[in-house]
């Protein structure tokens, strides 16, 4: 028969009327994350977590207003309370037991694809003061006069700031795609980013 674990928004995961997760909030949880996906079996709502370290076929579906699945290891525990911390709601076991209320939430600084986000726009900014500072310099010191050289140290730590962030950005970016991280769109976001640094640098040239 095996022991059902379920992610319920009620006090007794069988009395759930008027609590209830309804299917569409499921559906989004599973649209929104890169590690859920329809199974396309087992019913409209059968899904399977993709990122489980050991089981290819760990599941969870959606019924009665709750999402449920069967003798879960500590992996697929771990997913269900972050899964439950997104929906305002609880893990509880057949007998009514609760596991912990939330999952420890990743550091919005651990993020990868947040952070190849951020390390982008700075690199973006970083190359708008650049070309702001050389417009300056050649505004003010025309082609043969001597430049001060704190003008020289600007615009060459502006630069380096640039291409650092450029290459950290891109590195982190195409690793969380790889390895499937949720907010893949960030992610994409900052890849656009670069692309387009490139190509502005190109026709600037």
């Amino acid at each position: 028969m095996g022991y059902d674990v379920h992610i319920t928004r009620a006090d007794d995961w069988a009395d759930n009327e008027g609590r209830e997760i309804t299917a569409s909030q499921w559906h989004d949880i599973i649209e929104g994350d890169s590690e859920l996906r329809l199974a396309g079996y087992n019913g409209a709502h059968f899904a399977i977590w993709d990122r489980h370290p050991s089981d290819t076929e760990a599941w969870l579906d959606w019924s009665d207003g709750n999402i449920t699945t069967k003798n879960p290891d500590e992996p697929l525990l771990a997913k269900m309370l972050e899964i439950a911390a997104r929906l305002g709601a609880k893990v509880q076991g057949d007998d009514g037991e609760l596991y912990p209320v939330s999952a420890p939430r990743p550091s919005l600084w651990s993020n990868g694809p947040f952070l190849s986000f951020v390390f982008s726009i700075v690199a973006l900014l970083a190359v708008l003061c650049a070309i702001a500072a050389d417009a300056s310099i050649r505004e003010h010191y025309p082609v043969g006069t001597p430049v001060p050289l704190y003008w020289a140290l600007l615009l060459t730590g502006i630069s380096a700031v640039g291409v650092i962030s450029w290459l950290v950005g891109s590195v982190i970016a195409l690793a969380s795609l790889i390895f499937r991280q949720p907010g893949w769109h960030l992610a994409c976001s900052a890849l656009g980013v670069n692309v387009g640094i490139v190509l502005a640098l190109l026709f600037a040239i």
